[in-house]
């Protein structure tokens, strides 16, 4: 491996996990495909001098981020981590005038959108994404600049009065944020304030939640080493927390700009976060737990011939689930989800065709296996009131 480590700089990375001909996600197709065009090796690294997280995968960034780019927030799990997002920003903006509200990373605008008509004081409100905007996202009064933000100029610069940078789900994806940050600083103005989240490596090995690892996630950030990224560059850190009650474990981060003050001063009374050393046994140790319980799972699904048994949940990752129960889920007659642009679809790689719960007529009857574990409480729920014979499922053990 020849790749520096995104948060240090090490060329010293050790392999922590290989994932052959691993699933693409957030593909809905309207006709049943093998998936051998959807799939692509993903490795997981570690660096032993910051234990930093990363991963490599064999698809190249042009071929995940262009016009064609199938990712959405109009699902209940994006739009609960937007609003838990949108929450903290407002909380910290509160009372506050900004000259610019930036967001890198900012897809459809949906985010700032809510922002801003949550009433936040700014002049101007720019966002960056490399995807291209639809013409049906475009907003008055919200500036969209087409790419990478480490790229592209930002204008409107006022010195004289401070900016307000977002990034949410965003510099998970990103190769070299180490360099990217440093470039960045000289953009905003001094006093400015940065607040990003990002899914928490701590939570992902916690909750055993191994299936939320994807292709367009390159960094698998702790709190230590997010912390460890920013306070390099020099931005002073404010506040750090992780949040364990959505349908992905996040962590959040609040700095200061280096131009604001001394490089890396530390505030007083600002957390300090270092790096878990015991983070890398834990998740050799649950990544091993989660594969083999998987597997068995697998193999329980394929022994069972009794019955009609549907998946319930199509997400953005029930192929990552399938791939690691080592299945395309043919044993399962459809795959069910209540979610209006899902339905009739297939997920590359997978059987059943997908349809909304009112399709199903012998609920009674049916064996139900959860295929998007990570909402295990909204879909239970569900699950109670259409009353199937027996529910599995694939993560009760953790």
């Amino acid at each position: 491996m020849n790749s520096a480590c995104h948060v240090c700089g090490s060329r010293n990375l050790v392999s922590l996990q290989s994932l052959p001909d691993y699933p693409l996600n957030s593909l809905y197709l309207p006709a049943y495909d093998e998936g051998g065009s959807y799939r692509g090796d993903l490795t997981l690294h570690h660096c032993p001098n910051c234990l930093h997280i990363q991963a490599h995968s064999s698809v190249p960034p042009d071929a995940l981020y262009h016009e064609g780019y199938r990712y959405t927030v109009n699902n209940a799990g994006a739009q609960n981590r937007q609003g838990f997002f949108a929450e903290r920003v407002l909380r910290f903006a509160a009372g506050r005038k900004f000259n610019r509200v930036i967001e890198l990373g900012c897809f459809d605008l949906s985010l700032l959108k809510k922002l801003r008509a949550a009433g936040i004081a700014a002049n101007h409100w720019i966002g960056v994404d490399p995807v291209p905007l639809r013409e049906a996202d475009r907003s008055g009064g919200i500036l969209f600049i087409n790419g990478y933000f480490q790229d592209v100029a930002i204008p409107h610069l006022n010195r004289d009065l401070p900016d307000l940078v977002v990034s949410d789900q965003v510099f998970e994806h990103i190769p070299g944020t180490r360099d990217v940050l440093s470039a960045l600083a000289e953009a905003f103005a001094p006093d400015s304030s940065f607040i990003i989240c990002v899914p928490s490596a701590e939570l992902l090995a916690e909750n055993f939640s191994f299936h939320n690892i994807i292709h367009e996630h390159l960094n698998y950030f702790s709190a230590g080493t997010l912390a460890k990224l920013f306070t390099d560059a020099g931005y002073r850190l404010r506040h750090s927390e992780l949040n364990n009650e959505l349908t992905v474990g996040l962590l959040l981060q609040i700095y200061g700009n280096p131009r604001s003050g001394a490089r890396a001063a530390q505030e007083p009374g600002a957390p300090r976060v270092p790096a878990r050393d015991d983070l890398l046994t834990k998740f050799r140790r649950n990544f091993r737990i989660f594969h083999n319980v998987l597997g068995e799972v697998g193999e329980l699904i394929r022994a069972r011939a009794e019955g009609p048994m549907y998946g319930f949940g199509a997400s953005d990752i029930t192929a990552n689930l399938a791939y690691f129960m080592q299945s395309d889920f043919a044993e399962l007659a459809n795959l069910v989800d209540d979610t209006p642009y899902k339905k009739n679809q297939y997920i590359p790689h997978l059987k059943p065709r997908i349809v909304g719960s009112e399709s199903i007529a012998n609920w009674p009857d049916a064996t139900v296996l959860i295929t998007a574990p990570q909402a295990n409480r909204a879909i239970i729920g569900r699950l109670l009131t259409l009353q199937p014979r027996r529910i599995i499922n694939p993560l009760n053990a953790f």
